[in-house]
């Protein structure tokens, strides 16, 4: 199993955890009055999981995505970029300042935005 863990504003809000041998993440999230966003439940299974990371993304219908992810040094035609492009940017979205860290002692002031 491997762990990130889910930041806000210098806190630990969540964990996202990610179980190799089924392929599948889940998002159990401890602090769900600073989790920006409806929420409708503080643990999220592998597909509302995946849905939420996704969602964090830029879509790929926004003039220059295929660029950028070639940037990114991604493949925009292999399926699996998406999710990769989730960890390579951190999660990090400027709507709500979350983000994911691999470790719980990162703070917000490393928090990158970088806007994917």
């Amino acid at each position: 199993m491997k762990t990130w863990y889910l930041k806000f504003m210098g806190h630990t809000i969540g964990e996202l955890l990610y179980y190799p041998e089924s392929d599948e993440y889940c998002l159990d999230v401890s602090r769900p009055d600073m989790f920006k966003g409806r929420l409708e439940k503080c643990f999220l299974n592998n597909e509302m999981c995946r849905r939420w990371m996704l969602s964090r993304l830029t879509p790929e219908y926004q003039g220059g995505y295929r660029e950028k992810i070639i940037r990114w040094g991604l493949n925009p035609d292999d399926p699996a970029h998406r999710i990769q492009l989730f960890f390579l940017s951190k999660a990090g979205n400027m709507r709500d300042g979350m983000w994911i860290a691999d470790n719980e002692k990162d703070d917000t002031d490393k928090a990158p935005f970088y806007g994917m």
